[in-house]
């Protein structure tokens, strides 16, 4: 009895320290395909993909992600898709998996980044030329790029603001002929699903899009040697 009992003890023992092991084993693979990021975590999918379901399911499971028949639908969704669990969006990020920590309270999402801002609420006519430097708004962060717009202020339709992508967004982007969509605008010029979230739009009273910042302006409010009165919007370090 007493044998057993040493026997039942070590082997409990021996247990929990292959668990122990396993999931050290665990967090070593997924320190070799995590990418770093300051903002979020990304994994490599396809070095993941080349590990064991096991392996697969152990380190999706710390991000909520435990139903097996959900992770084969991971590896092989398109760029773009997203999954979700109680705490995390993965989102699929051409080679990358993006994990984004999802925080709630009351049942509201919570953000340090807002939706939109507003960005000018009127044009004064007594002025020429009005200025505005991005690098100086509060609130606004992620534009690294500088760039210039000019715009016929007697062709805007005021306030302006800064927002993020919609689904059917639409520009006449200076440069192409006839209208784009937005969401064309980025694949066509490899804007990653990551990068295009933190990218603003500068849009008027009716939500049309004036711009898509810092790549490209619509060409239709554009400023002129003819315009009387010009807003100029610029980002500059």
């Amino acid at each position: 009895m007493t044998i057993s009992l040493k026997t039942s003890k070590k082997s409990s023992l021996y247990l929990n320290q292959t668990k122990d092991f396993v999931q050290q084993q665990i967090q070593e693979i997924e320190n070799r395909l995590t990418i770093f990021n300051p903002y979020h975590k990304i994994l490599s999918k396809e070095q993941l993909g080349l590990e064991s379901d096991f392996v697969k399911f152990e380190i999706l499971k710390k991000y909520g992600f435990n139903q097996e028949e959900e992770i084969p639908k991971i590896f092989k969704a398109e760029n773009g898709s997203s999954f979700f669990s109680k705490e995390y969006q993965l989102m699929v990020n051409y080679d990358e998996l993006v994990f984004t920590e999802i925080k709630t309270e009351a049942g509201k999402s919570e953000t340090n980044d807002p939706e939109e801002i507003l960005l000018i609420e009127k044009f004064d006519f007594s002025k020429k030329q009005i200025t505005l430097n991005l690098e100086n708004i509060r609130g606004i962060e992620g534009i690294n790029n500088e760039f210039e717009w000019e715009f016929d202020a007697e062709k805007l339709r005021f306030p302006l603001r800064l927002r993020r992508q919609k689904e059917g967004d639409e520009f006449y982007p200076i440069g192409f002929s006839g209208k784009k969509k937005v969401s064309k605008f980025f694949r066509d010029e490899k804007i990653s699903i990551l990068a295009r979230q933190k990218i603003w739009l500068l849009t008027d009273s009716k939500n049309s899009v004036l711009g898509v910042i810092p790549y490209r302006q619509d060409r239709r409010n554009a400023g002129n040697e003819k315009s009387g009165y010009v807003l100029k919007i610029f980002n500059k370090k």
